[in-house]
């Protein structure tokens, strides 16, 4: 099973300084506040559409660039995964800042 055309975003909270989003030798940087209201609301965002193929036995590493906020606390990113075979899901990252 593969999926083609693969493609994500990664946002995360405002107070985040959000550099750039690299993987499958595509490197984006310019971000995107989230209109506010629903699952993303207050957050910002970098992605990448439809950049890479892939099979279930395949790895890609994907780099995110970004520093931390001043803030302890628990803070949510959010990675919604897309293809052409459809919705891959929302996956959730907890970072906790000391």
């Amino acid at each position: 099973m593969a999926a083609r055309k693969i493609g994500l975003s990664v946002y995360v909270p405002i107070n985040f300084l959000l550099r750039s989003i690299e993987y499958a030798g595509v490197s984006v940087s310019n971000v995107t506040k989230a209109p506010s209201g629903g699952i993303f609301g207050g957050m910002q965002y970098l992605g990448i559409g439809e950049a890479f193929d892939l099979s279930y036995k395949e790895e890609e590493a994907i780099k995110v660039l970004m520093q931390m906020p001043e803030e302890t606390g628990k803070y949510n990113i959010k990675i919604p995964i897309y293809s052409l075979e459809g919705d891959l899901g929302i996956h959730n990252l907890e970072i906790i800042v000391y």
